[in-house]
């Protein structure tokens, strides 16, 4: 699984390339996963992280923190079999049980086995076939060359059948780094996966596209995420994967927009699944994705929020919301619920609001418009302040930031108001979680908001003397939408005057 690339200058920013018409057909997670070593390690062994087994439930919300960043794709994964250097060994009794809870989610699993030079490969793929194939789930078996040697057109033919022998639809997938190690010429029905790592995110997707073009047309996928590629690869905090607002959505659209063979199928399988950085100590895939099954077409699809950077501003601001009661919070009842964490509203029974009154203050909130399907945008999120209380739960003369996207309104005049937008962004998809910062200044009117660590809009208000303390709030805007907020987190009189959550 390694690459030996030329480790070329830290990550500072990822762009898009040029437009592309391909997409994944496949998004999810590599099992058994990994979890990241510790700040400033450069040692190989120790910097190329740990495996973790994961529990059914935390397995499916990884895949599915990965899937559903990429709407339209189909879940997947893979399972391994037999034994896995450096793992624990999985019982194939909890093996039948993570493939029944994954025939439920209907997420596509490949089992994956790691031969050395002296196995016989056939034979394993007749043994964790015959033992596994009842499950729906299981859509075909890979091969991961790393630990085998490099196999020939008549290998890979007679392997290839030998799946399809099992069920016909099923699929092959060979895994290594090199091109060497794949066959000359044999294509078949193969997926081709990539598993290059230990190098710079640019390094990486500059060697993708030859691999995806010297295999076209058969299907490719690439293995990202690796715990050695978090951060730079002598330890340092200043360049990684960590360090894009968003990374696997971010890294993803990097590739499909270096992809030249359209249409190709293309999947992608991401590997670390939780850091031991304490600057990153956030990330953790385990929790917070939409388990969207086949037989509940209410699901709104969405991952969790990007995860958000630990620091000491951050940590010492105050809970408003723990995702359990609505303590310290002003509400209809008929309005609002708790439902998996989230504050839900609906209806129109009015906003929810602080018992306390703000000033100056930090802001930091999870958001979504979780309905109606297909939400053209004339419903939205917003966050209201500087207002009155009301005793309808009524808008109250406030000031209002809307996130995802950073507009404002002003409910004293009822006029939208025009903040300046600092970095231009493409239009966020509302029902994906989103992380709002709001940094707010009463005296002078100043108001600054980010999202998913990209700082969004910038406001002053012309006449600062109209405008008041007050409670902030969460708003219901729209009689048919469904809107979801949860992890809110304020700071009255911030001592620091930037946004904590832009890196």
């Amino acid at each position: 699984m390694h690459s030996y690339l030329r480790i070329i200058a830290p990550l500072l920013a990822l762009i898009v390339g040029t437009a592309s018409a391909a997409s994944f057909k496949w998004t999810g997670m590599r099992n058994p996963c990994k979890v990241s070593a510790e700040d400033g390690v450069t040692k190989l062994g120790t910097k190329i992280g740990k495996f973790i087994t994961l529990q059914n439930e935390e397995s499916a919300h990884a895949i599915f923190n990965v899937n559903n960043r990429f709407q339209g794709s189909t879940p997947w994964a893979t399972m391994a079999v037999g034994p896995v250097p450096d793992a624990a060994t999985v019982t194939p009794e909890a093996q039948d049980r993570f493939l029944k809870y994954m025939d439920e989610l209907d997420v596509e699993i490949f089992l994956e086995i790691y031969p050395r030079k002296t196995n016989d490969v056939l034979a394993e793929i007749d043994k964790w076939l015959d033992r596994f194939k009842q499950h729906q789930c299981v859509k075909g078996l890979g091969v991961d060359l790393e630990y085998y040697q490099r196999v020939d057109d008549a290998a890979a033919k007679a392997w290839d059948e030998k799946i399809k022998s099992h069920n016909a639809q099923h699929r092959m997938f060979l895994k290594h780094w090199e091109q060497s190690y794949m066959p000359p010429s044999y294509r078949g029905d193969v997926i081709f996966i990539n598993t290059s790592s230990e190098a710079s995110v640019e390094a990486l997707n500059a060697e993708f596209p030859q691999w995806a073009s010297r295999f076209a047309p058969a299907a490719c996928a690439f293995q990202i995420g690796y715990p050695s590629d978090e951060d730079t690869m002598d330890g340092k905090s200043s360049g990684g994967w960590w360090k894009l607002q968003d990374p696997i959505r971010n890294w993803g659209d990097s590739l499909l927009g270096r992809m030249t063979n359209s249409p190709q199928e293309l999947g992608l399988l991401w590997v670390c699944v939780k850091s031991g950085k304490t600057y990153n100590a956030n990330w953790d895939l385990t929790k917070g994705a939409t388990l969207a099954r086949a037989n509940n077409s209410s699901n709104v699809v969405s991952a969790s929020s990007p995860a958000v950077r630990s620091t000491p501003e951050l940590d010492r601001m105050t809970v408003l919301f723990d995702g359990r009661t609505f303590d310290g919070w002003e509400h209809n009842p008929g309005a609002w619920k708790l439902v998996d964490g989230a504050m839900r509203g609906t209806g129109k029974g009015g906003n929810i609001f602080t018992k306390g009154d703000y000033g100056d203050f930090r802001l930091i909130v999870t958001s979504r418009v979780a309905s109606p399907e297909g939400n053209p945008g004339r419903d939205h999120l917003g966050v209201l302040f500087w207002g009155e209380r009301s005793t309808n739960f009524g808008t109250a003369k406030a000031l209002q930031v809307q996130p995802p996207h950073g507009a404002m309104w002003d409910y004293r005049t009822n006029k939208g108001l025009k903040p300046e937008h600092p970095t231009p962004r493409p239009r966020p998809r509302y029902h994906d979680w989103h992380v709002c910062e709001i940094l707010a200044k009463l005296e002078t009117g100043e108001v600054r908001a980010a999202v998913d660590g990209i700082e969004v809009s910038r406001y002053k208000h012309p006449d600062p003397s109209v405008l008041k303390r007050g409670p902030i709030g969460m708003q219901i805007h729209g009689s048919v939408g469904i809107f979801d907020y949860k992890e809110i987190k304020v700071e009255a009189d911030p001592k620091e005057g930037q946004l904590i959550t832009v890196k």
